[in-house]
């Protein structure tokens, strides 16, 4: 049997279960598609050792899923807006883009 050429791929088996505890990934349509694009698998639940936990960021919410991905020793994805849009845009400074351009 010839071995399967992505059998050594960085991002291993897919699809990868990936545990959620933010709302905001189980409504938004267009997260959800572009995970299921990358070979995640979106999961509700306790994840194990070999699963990842989605985070948004930095966010306050953030806080739930690194609590349960530390409890768990699950490894952390953490998902962030466009690199511009999540620049600070007060008083002049940073980049104005998506919402402020």
């Amino acid at each position: 049997m010839r071995p399967d050429r992505d059998s050594d791929a960085a991002g291993g088996q897919i699809p990868r279960r990936l545990f959620v505890f933010n709302g905001g990934f189980l409504t938004g349509r267009r997260v959800r598609r572009i995970l299921m694009l990358a070979g995640h698998e979106i999961r509700l639940g306790l994840p194990g050792p070999d699963d990842l936990v989605a985070v948004w960021g930095a966010r306050p919410s953030a806080g739930r899923g690194l609590a349960v991905a530390t409890a768990r020793k699950a490894g952390v994805l953490r998902i962030e807006d466009a690199f511009l849009r999540s620049r600070s845009c007060r008083g002049g400074r940073g980049v104005r883009a998506g919402r402020w351009g």
